[in-house]
């Protein structure tokens, strides 16, 4: 690659940047010292690689890839599962607090509501 020397792929890789994989992201971009032309670069020689990528139904998927995929995706679901089990249980806090809240309410709310209908009795009593 042209402008990509053993000192800029150190430092790539420095910031987790060691594939063509990973330059699927934005990531590139915030590289000390990449600016948009290094990073045309990158970008194109990715692109070469993977017009070049024929798949071997006969070789398959490597396991490890297959592995790492899956943990992944494992750590990613119990990730969401807890977000959904605390999104659960704040909702039914707040739930309780309403509750507690309209049944505190009610009685000052029925008074008023008592006060001003028959205000409004004894205003149509006077005016009308």
């Amino acid at each position: 690659m042209d402008g990509i020397g053993e000192g800029r792929k150190r430092t790539l890789q420095s910031y987790g940047i060691e594939t063509a994989a990973d330059l699927l992201g934005p990531a590139v971009e915030s590289v000390p010292g990449f600016g948009p032309k290094l990073c045309g670069v990158l970008y194109s020689w990715r692109q070469s690689l993977e017009k070049r990528f024929v798949f071997n139904a006969a070789t398959g998927v490597d396991r490890r890839d297959m592995d790492k995929i899956e943990h992944e995706i494992s750590v990613e679901r119990r990730k969401l599962e807890q977000a959904v089990r605390s999104g659960y249980e704040e909702l039914q806090q707040l739930h309780g607090r309403i509750l507690h809240a309209r049944a505190q309410l009610r009685g000052p709310v029925e008074a008023a509501y008592k006060a001003y209908l028959q205000a409004d009795v004894n205003y149509k009593a006077v005016s009308g």
